[in-house]
């Protein structure tokens, strides 16, 4: 039975991970695909059973695929980006289920999906993250969305908080000012951390709910792949109606998504598809080899780049800052990964850009060297607890400089059914066996 809470979890906007303490060290616990992240996306199908992750990203690409073959955009059963709506009245209304559901009731579904990676122990207490801009009522949906999935205790954790706390595991630079750049799937959120001995407080935020990784996808699709159809084949039937347009705009994000990522690691891509599911005006059935190359990149996303530097650069200002006093700037979210926008924020920002954690994970892996601070409730652990056993507290210092610790053990007597030794040792042992502390007598006098 665990002592502190050990696992941490990101609900992000479009991707969501979680994160277990392994013998002093965080772990991303891979999703059923394998990953680290897994999309933040629920599918209802017509059985009524709850799709999540890249199986649920996956029928909403055949639907939209669907969609522009027949121009018909059928009933939606596929939801995305619920998170923007938490603490909100706003419902997704599903046909397949035959009833509406809230933004917590569909968080709720990606939450007992991290949940299930974990097989080898039953979790019931977390530690989930949120937008530092999050008032009560988004906070409160969050626990309750956690509840639905069946976590018993729930802490909460500023995002930029967790992000700078995986920074600082690692970082030799544990004073100063910090900024974590998060420019998500959905969202784009800055905050300014104060970093003094250890201890992490958020100064101030900024952020635009409306810039994200989602705003890249569209304009790609838009100025390269449209314009590149349009140029190639008769398509004006389809840009002259916005509901053709909107439709296949949706079917081609995936295209304009692969080749965002490919060219945050190489020089230029090209986006191949041998047969889009329509015909033109002249009868031809479209296809498209586009090479797309930095240049291209740099002309279609860099004003939203520089939205987001904009918004870092008028957050430092409002506080007397300017880029020379900011000893980190953290990378959160897949967008970071590209080389312009890392090359725009040394240019204009500062040169303190720091690549050292995985924008990806970050967020995940913080919540849970937080969650390791956290103990867990005593509600939690009488639940579990199995009385027939010798019932022990241990009590020690969550995380420690010092090279010698104390800890404390008790023995529960009102936990423990049946007759208590009159003698009882206790020996720790460290998880790779390096060190042992001997076997130590308890006094078994005490009450407890």
């Amino acid at each position: 039975m665990r002592n502190k809470i050990d696992y941490g979890i990101d609900l992000g906007t479009t991707n969501s991970a979680v994160a277990r303490m392994e013998n002093g060290k965080p772990v991303i616990k891979k999703s059923d695909t394998l990953k680290d992240t897994h999309p933040s996306c629920v599918t209802i199908t017509r059985r009524k059973d709850f799709l999540v992750g890249d199986k649920a990203v996956s029928v909403n690409k055949t639907d939209n695929e669907r969609a522009i073959k027949n121009w018909e955009k059928g009933e939606v059963n596929t939801y995305l980006e619920f998170k923007r709506t938490m603490g909100t009245t706003h419902s997704y209304d599903s046909t397949n289920l035959g009833k509406a559901l809230s933004s917590e009731e569909l968080s709720a579904e990606v939450l007992k999906k991290l949940k299930s990676y974990i097989t080898d122990e039953n979790v019931n207490s977390v530690v989930i993250t949120v937008p530092a801009k999050f008032l009560n009522p988004q906070k409160d949906a969050t626990m309750k969305a956690a509840k639905l999935a069946g976590f018993k205790h729930i802490e909460l954790l500023q995002e930029p908080v967790a992000a700078a706390t995986a920074y600082g595991l690692s970082s030799k630079k544990k004073d100063g000012y910090w900024v974590v750049f998060d420019f998500g799937g959905g969202t784009f959120d800055a905050a300014l951390i104060k970093a003094e001995e250890g201890i992490l407080a958020v100064k101030d935020t900024a952020g635009d709910n409306w810039l994200g990784g989602k705003n890249l996808d569209n304009a790609l699709v838009d100025e390269l792949i449209i314009p590149y159809l349009a140029e190639n084949y008769s398509i004006d039937f389809i840009i002259n109606d916005e509901s053709k347009l909107q439709m296949l705009t949706a079917a081609l994000k995936p295209l304009a998504e692969e080749c965002k990522n490919q060219l945050s690691f190489k020089d230029s891509y090209n986006i191949l598809e041998e047969f889009l599911p329509f015909e033109d005006e002249k009868g031809e059935q479209p296809e498209i080899d586009l090479n797309v190359s930095q240049s291209d990149m740099d002309r279609v996303l860099s004003p939203f780049f520089q939205k987001a530097i904009d918004i870092t650069k008028e957050l430092l200002s409002k506080n007397n800052l300017k880029g020379s006093n900011i000893d980190a700037l953290i990378l959160v979210g897949g967008p970071t990964y590209s080389p312009i926008l890392r090359r725009m924020l040394k240019e204009q920002v500062t040169e303190n850009v720091d690549t050292s954690i995985d924008p990806m994970t970050a967020v995940a892996v913080g919540a849970a060297l937080f969650a390791s601070t956290i103990s867990v409730s005593d509600e939690v652990k009488d639940e579990s607890r199995d009385k027939t056993k010798l019932q022990l507290e241990i009590n020690y210092e969550a995380t420690t400089v010092e090279f010698d610790e104390m800890v404390n053990v008790q023995i529960l007597k009102d936990k423990t059914e049946g007759k208590i030794p009159d003698t009882v040792f206790i020996e720790l042992t460290r998880g790779d066996g390096a060190w042992s502390s001997g076997k130590k007598k308890i006094n078994t006098e005490k009450k407890t």
